[in-house]
Formats: structure tokens, C-alpha cells, sequence
């Protein structure tokens, strides 16, 4: 996965499974940074996620096991 796809999908799951407001910014914030902090980006979005759709299941199960 490169950068740019990285990015799209981490801004997907951000604006697609968050609901509080905070944590889209402060982790929309953190995806300019070079090189994206993934691990700090997941550890903020993770516990503010709703249920994904199953279709989504296995993108969030790759950029975990390649980012933690």
C-alpha cells in the first residue's frame, strides 16, 4: 500500500466510522504529516469507531497488519 492510498483510505474510515467530531480533526490533522503517523492515527479513531460494513473488513484488516 502506498502513500497515497494509505491516506484515502485512512481519511475513508475517518470520515466514514467516526462520529465525534474531535477525533475526525485532530486525525484528518495528522494525515498531513510526513510520514503519516498511522499507529498514533488508529490508536486515536479505533475506540470512537462504529461497526463497518463488511465490505470495509478487509481494508481495516490490511492497514493493521502492515501498520501495527
Amino acid at each position: 500500500m502506498n502513500h497515497a492510498e494509505l491516506t484515502s483510505a485512512l481519511l475513508y474510515f475517518i470520515d466514514t466510522c467516526v462520529d465525534d467530531e474531535e477525533v475526525k480533526r485532530s486525525a484528518t490533522a495528522w494525515l498531513g504529516i510526513d510520514p503519516v503517523p498511522v499507529k498514533a492515527i488508529l490508536a486515536r479513531i479505533t475506540p470512537h469507531m462504529r461497526r463497518m460494513d463488511d465490505a470495509d473488513t478487509g481494508l481495516w484488516q490490511t492497514i493493521m497488519h502492515f501498520y501495527m
